[in-house]
């Protein structure tokens, strides 16, 4: 956590990356992914936010796609576990 080097003293924090899931009414659910850095200015009780950069992505697709990457790999692990249980 350094200086910015502006002269303002403000403070910059790493980069972040988040994801989540959102339901709307109806039954609705998308899921997105953040991405984003903040800059601080101020101490103590003064500290407050000075600039804040980022991104927000849909990525509903890619979710369910791997969900149903999932689906069909699985019966596939069960079997191979089970193939290599049974060999001496």
């Amino acid at each position: 956590m350094g200086q910015d080097g502006d002269g303002t003293g403000s403070c910059k924090f790493p980069p972040y990356s988040a994801g989540c899931r959102i339901g709307f009414q109806g039954g609705c659910t998308r899921w997105i992914e953040a991405h984003g850095v903040a800059s601080f200015g101020g101490e103590g009780s003064t500290r407050h936010v000075t600039s804040f950069m980022g991104t927000v992505v849909d990525i509903t697709k890619r979710k369910k796609a791997g969900e149903e990457i999932q689906k069909v790999q699985n019966p596939f692990k069960v079997l191979i576990q089970n193939l290599h249980s049974g060999v001496r």
